[in-house]
């Protein structure tokens, strides 16, 4: 069973540190039970339902253990690996692109296809096979759960439950189905970002030098190109960008072809080229970025006050907060109006023979009782 708190453990905590605090403590106290009688006594005082008290004393036994601190510390380093993963595929992609750009100035435009984005894709099929096949249960692209990792294990100020708290941070997110979209929202954001410079070298590059793209081959014929190239060129084309048709393919069937051509077709060339990194890797990448963020956060929400109260571990404390209540007192009896209570008539009240009268009837007594028998009133 789910119960909701009314009130938050604490102002400025969100519902996922609330959450992974709690989860952390609970794995903690697996080996053995902490001191929590005063953390007690402050969530039974501080918050008016089971759930609610429950957090708050996890908040509370978690703030002596240092574990909000630790979250805290995450949330900066977080930023900060992010930004170096994405700088380190920016990298990869400028080493990528400046390959493409190299010193020759006759460039395989097939193979700066695969080049740039051969890797992006296969990267982008695997994440969305694992968000189709394993759905909730699915942790993620590698590239994102290399980021989380590295942020719990840097040295940098690490407290002795850091490991503890990450396990906790990543089983609290597989449970609510978010660790995928988190971890997909780093990943696609450190692609999107290797995507950009890529996008610039090249657009430098092919603004300020001339470049001969050309296609060879051994084994493949002149219409397998053609063909690759009406293929990636019309997602492109449908954003405005210049594709070559078959007769400029055919032209360019090797270098010296491909560097004798007029200037258009190259213009041609180099603009297929940008307009696919541009249509199947940067927004492709930026999209998905989008839609991993709004999941996160639409997810998020969901994490607010909930407490399973059917773990036995819940139950336990439960049956502490109980414990902790007060006999039960009557503060508002009932009142009634007063009754007299009623007075018997006195036997010689009644007539002799009427109904609730009384009678004494002697029977062949004995000589020695004495007749009438002493007590009653006289006259009867």
């Amino acid at each position: 069973m789910i119960d909701r708190a009314s009130t938050v453990p604490e102002p400025g905590a969100s519902p996922l540190a609330m959450a992974v605090v709690a989860d952390a403590v609970q794995r903690i106290e697996a080996d053995g039970p902490l001191d929590d009688a005063a953390a007690l006594r402050h969530a039974f005082a501080a918050q008016s339902t089971r759930a609610g008290q429950v957090q708050q004393r996890a908040w509370l036994l978690g703030e002596r253990l240092g574990l909000p601190a630790e979250l805290e510390r995450w949330r900066h380093l977080g930023w900060g690996v992010v930004l170096a993963l994405g700088l380190l595929m920016a990298f990869t992609g400028l080493g990528l692109a400046r390959a493409v750009l190299g010193e020759g100035r006759s460039i395989n435009a097939v193979a700066a296809f695969v080049s740039l984005l051969g890797l992006h894709l296969v990267m982008l099929l695997v994440w969305l096979g694992g968000i189709l096949l394993a759905g909730r249960r699915w942790a993620g692209p590698l590239l994102g759960r290399a980021a989380l990792a590295l942020t719990a294990r840097l040295p940098l100020e690490r407290g002795p439950h850091a490991l503890t708290l990450l396990q906790s941070f990543t089983a609290v997110l597989r449970r609510q189905g978010l660790l995928g979209w988190l971890t997909g929202a780093v990943s696609h954001g450190i692609w999107t970002l290797a995507f950009v410079i890529t996008l610039a070298v090249l657009a430098f590059g092919f603004a300020f030098h001339a470049y001969a793209l050309t296609w060879e081959t051994t084994i493949l014929s002149a219409g397998f190109f053609q063909r690759f190239v009406q293929l990636t060129g019309a997602l492109p084309a449908l954003l405005g960008f210049a594709v070559p048709d078959a007769a400029a393919v055919q032209g360019v069937g090797n270098a010296a072809a491909g560097a004798a051509q007029p200037l258009a077709s190259q213009r041609e060339w180099a603009w297929w080229l940008m307009g696919c990194v541009l249509a199947y890797g940067l927004l492709p990448r930026a999209l998905l970025l989008l839609l991993s963020l709004w999941r996160w956060h639409g997810g998020r929400r969901r994490l607010a006050g909930q407490v399973d109260m059917a773990d036995p571990y819940v139950r336990r404390i439960v049956a502490r907060l109980d414990a902790l209540e007060p006999p039960p007192q009557v503060i508002d009896p009932e009142r009634r109006p007063a009754v007299a209570p009623a007075v018997p008539r006195r036997a010689s009240q009644a007539a002799p023979g009427a109904p609730g009268s009384l009678a004494v009837v002697g029977f062949e007594l004995p000589p020695e009782q004495p007749w009438p028998v002493p007590g009653l009133p006289p006259g009867d």
